[in-house]
């Protein structure tokens, strides 16, 4: 192949992101470089500092191919099979919910407020972000990882080589013992009605919708899975439940009625609120 139909970096990048841009899509400039840096093995600084390398023929036709995923919003972790999750990398598939930043609060805060759970679950695990993480920061818990979808856990468990997690299938904590767990959390799906509406196409129309809808007023799963939380905790357990602004209000008066006390929301880095916590009192 000669010079005249070989593609340097910069030009590929300059193309691909003008495409995506016209296409609406996120962020085209980092799409654009990671796709380069996956079919090349190039680093983003080689990819910026050196534009006029020429492109290898068949990793032009594999980010040709990458783009066009990429043009129809598919987002980049689906198309990468991979997610950074704290100092973890996840493979993720469209059989899970991709992990989210804030979600990696999570993990600090439940450090904070439960600094000596030796038994925890995770309920509704998909990728296997939070109790990998969990088990991370508790070397010495016992952490279970539950998901209803043998898909989804199926990738929990690609994701635990070293089996550090106990994974078991299960309809929320649908046939969990009484008293048997000192820290329950969960990142349930709380979108409302009209949230699910105006989602970005990247979100609505490839990652799992039963790890986003919440109903009508977002809160469906919070309804069936708090008390369960409330019957598996010990006395004086605690749970951590990720949430949002729209639901807020709603799931703390699902914990009250469910008979927890101490409870309390709290914000995310962007000063929103994030987490609702409590405490299963004594008796």
């Amino acid at each position: 192949m000669n010079d005249s139909t070989m593609v340097g970096l910069g030009d590929w990048l300059k193309r691909a992101m003008g495409e995506l841009e016209a296409a609406g899509v996120e962020s085209p400039g980092l799409s654009g470089r990671l796709i380069l840096s996956e079919v090349t093995g190039f680093s983003s600084a080689k990819i910026l500092g050196f534009p006029e390398i020429f492109i290898p023929p068949d990793a032009l036709f594999e980010a040709d191919v990458l783009l066009e995923r990429r043009l129809r919003h598919e987002p980049m972790a689906y198309i990468l099979g991979r997610k950074e999750f704290r100092n973890i990398t996840l493979k993720v598939t469209p059989a899970v919910l991709i992990p989210r930043p804030e979600t990696e609060e999570l993990i600090d805060l439940t450090q904070s407020i439960c600094p000596d759970a030796s038994t925890m679950v995770d309920v509704g695990s998909g990728s296997g972000c939070i109790p990998l993480s969990l088990s991370e920061v508790f070397p010495e818990s016992r952490v279970v990882g539950t998901d209803f979808s043998q898909k989804a856990l199926k990738v929990a468990q690609s994701n635990d080589p070293d089996r550090r997690i106990s994974w078991v299938q299960s309809d929320w904590l649908a046939g969990f013992d009484r008293d048997r767990f000192d820290l329950i959390v969960s990142n349930p799906p709380y979108l409302t009605h009209d949230e699910m509406e105006s989602l970005d196409p990247q979100v609505g129309e490839y990652e799992p919708i039963s790890a986003l809808t919440g109903g009508e007023d977002g809160c469906d799963a919070y309804r069936v899975l708090v008390p369960q939380i409330a019957r598996c905790l010990k006395h004086r357990g605690k749970t951590v439940l990720e949430i949002s602004p729209s639901v807020e209000n709603q799931v703390i008066q699902i914990l009250g009625e469910s008979g927890f006390v101490h409870i309390r929301t709290h914000p995310d880095w962007a000063g929103r609120a994030r987490f609702a916590t409590g405490e299963r009192p004594n008796g």
